[in-house]
């Protein structure tokens, strides 16, 4: 065979295997290391150099490397992240932050931080001297240890030193927490409106339980109002205390403009506790398909709030709604709903309607609703105050309906059972010459399945 002659001059293999073999060393190095491009943050476990790399083994105390990455993030505005692995940490390795660096791992059962010290917060945001907008932490999860975990311990805290600056668009996703008294809690402190500045946050993916023998006692506990636009979902809480708690119930706090949802709650004494104040705003609260299971107490407590709606919770036999007003509830298992409200601006011998509940065509004979009212009028005495039932066949006039009057409503409880198809029925409060610029509040509880309910009259 003729020998094929070059095309061009000849390429010499070695200088290219060299260069090869160099860039192969430099990404073992790398991979060695796990040191990241900077759009990954800083990598606690394998950190750049001068930085020491942690012994990352869950038993020695990490605290000089994560203390310098730490301040590494802060200097560069990178995220803070800790591989796969458990990371030991003391007090003097709490990591506390003052700006929206993003804390991430690989996992919440996979990158854990871990400590033994009874008073110990993970992660602390402080925003004393600054707001801070777009904070995260997700993927990560943190056990206290120790022998008797204190109320200081928790494993996010939030604080503003009373200074009332912003913490906003937080995201906190796919967190674990174990031992800690509180997995989340907000110390931040309102404003002389009421007003507590934690706004528009995301909260889910949130799981709290035991370490050992240590109990979390409150899972989300945010000690000086709601602040505005939050939304609570997807969480397993299991604690002692309160799963979700909001406000103290003293000075102006505001409750309220929050949402909590498609949630399991276990062992708690309350699965939800939001305590308003009566000099502040607690309206616009919307909770649904929760659960509260596993020995809880109570579901949900409710105190001075006024406007929410609670729907399709299970297990909310033992609840407690103390002072609250312009409420609907409608939960499974008791098929049982309550709805109240507060209608203003009553003028002297008015009708007004409220409430109208229909039971369709169809109604299965035999099954009745029972429908429990209660009614007041600001200032008059229940002898002058009457509800007026008005009960009629979907195909019948109102000229043929039967009235059912109930006098004496103030303090008590009338109870109807109908069995029959196509009944509608008219819930009114009636007045007398003396409720003009009176509130009427207004009660009705239905217990019963496949009915409509329409509010007549407007929240107040």
């Amino acid at each position: 065979m003729a020998e094929i002659s070059p095309i061009g001059p000849k390429i010499e293999s070695q200088p290219l295997n060299d260069n090869f073999a160099a860039l192969n060393a430099d990404i073992a190095a790398q991979s060695s290391t796990g040191q990241q491009v900077n759009s990954m943050g800083i990598n606690v476990r394998f950190p750049p150099a001068p930085i020491v790399a942690p012994v990352y083994n869950g038993v020695v105390i990490d605290d000089a490397t994560v203390i310098a990455c730490v301040n590494l993030a802060s200097s560069t505005g990178l995220p803070l992240y800790f591989p796969t692995g458990r990371c030991r940490v003391s007090i003097t390795g709490s990591i506390i932050l003052n700006s929206n660096i993003n804390v991430y791992g690989d996992g919440r059962g996979k990158s854990l931080l871990v400590t033994t010290d009874n008073d110990h917060v993970f992660i602390t945001y402080d925003c004393s001297a600054n707001d801070i907008y777009y904070p995260s932490v997700r993927d990560i999860g943190f056990e206290n240890l120790g022998a008797s975990p204190s109320s200081l311990s928790a494993a996010i805290r939030i604080i503003d030193g009373g200074n009332n600056f912003y913490f906003n668009y937080a995201r906190f996703s796919s967190i674990y927490s174990a031992g800690s008294y509180d997995m989340i809690r907000s110390e931040k402190s309102a404003n002389s409106s009421g007003e507590n500045l934690i706004n528009f946050g995301l909260y889910t993916g949130l799981h709290c339980t035991n370490a050992g023998a240590t109990q979390t006692v409150n899972g989300i506990n945010f000690l000086y109002g709601s602040g505005t636009g939050n939304i609570f979902t997807d969480l397993a809480l299991i604690c002692t205390g309160n799963g979700i708690s909001i406000g103290s119930g003293s000075g102006p706090q505001n409750v309220g403009d929050i949402i909590i949802c498609n949630s399991q709650f276990a062992l708690a004494n309350r699965g939800i506790k939001l305590n308003g104040s009566l000099t502040a705003y607690t309206s616009n609260i919307n909770i649904s398909n929760c659960q509260f299971d596993a020995n809880i107490v109570k579901g949900y407590e409710l105190i001075n709030m006024n406007g929410f709606n609670i729907l399709g919770c299970i297990g909310t036999q033992n609840n407690l709604l103390t002072n609250c007003n312009s409420y609907s509830v409608r939960n499974h298992g008791s098929r049982r709903a309550e709805y109240y409200v507060n209608s203003s601006n009553i003028l002297t011998t008015q009708q007004r309607a409220i409430f109208k509940v229909k039971l369709p065509a169809g109604f299965f004979s035999g099954v009745s609703v029972t429908i429990i009212s209660n009614a007041y009028v600001d200032g008059i005495g229940s002898a002058t105050t009457s509800t007026n039932f008005l009960a009629t066949n979907n195909n019948s006039s109102p000229a043929s309906a039967t009235k059912f009057t109930e006098n004496k409503i103030g303090a008590g409880v009338v109870t109807h059972s109908y069995g029959v198809s196509g009944l509608e029925v008219t819930f009114r409060v009636e007045t007398n010459s003396l409720a003009n610029g009176s509130i009427a509040h207004s009660y009705i509880q239905i217990t019963g399945e496949n009915y409509e309910l329409t509010l007549l009259d407007e929240f107040n």
